[in-house]
């Protein structure tokens, strides 16, 4: 559905792709949802077929809707993509999949700040 590319200098290409079974797909699953919103002279509201509905307010009158739902679910795919490419990326040099040691002192801050610190230990 939706492709990432790399081009160069760490910018990252998004394409999105539609493809026929996904437009058909989408368009239907528009119209179960949103159907009842139109009424139509001799059909039940929300019983009109949908080329009917299609034909009285317009060519794109589920469409409008879906795009943004398919645009939308494409671009978080394209993002969560990306984020972990950043990781990789972030995480790609030698030595990064070492150990840590990580030591907590308090420092000066009194009651609390010992209180904070055994909190974090604890975490």
């Amino acid at each position: 559905m939706s492709e990432l590319t790399h081009p160069e200098n760490g910018k990252v290409r998004f394409e999105l792709h539609i493809s026929g079974e996904d437009y058909v797909r989408a368009l239907e699953s528009a119209y179960r949802r949103l159907a009842a919103r139109y009424q139509i002279p001799g059909f039940r509201k929300g019983k009109a077929p949908r080329k009917v509905i299609e034909k009285s307010y317009g060519e794109n009158v589920f469409w409008d809707n879906e795009f943004d739902a398919l645009v939308q679910h494409a671009y978080s795919d394209a993002l969560a993509q990306v984020e972990e490419l950043e990781l990789r990326n972030m995480l790609g040099e030698e030595g990064d999949n070492l150990g840590a040691v990580l030591t907590i002192n308090s420092g000066a801050g009194g009651t609390e700040a010992n209180d904070w610190s055994a909190m974090l230990m604890r975490m």
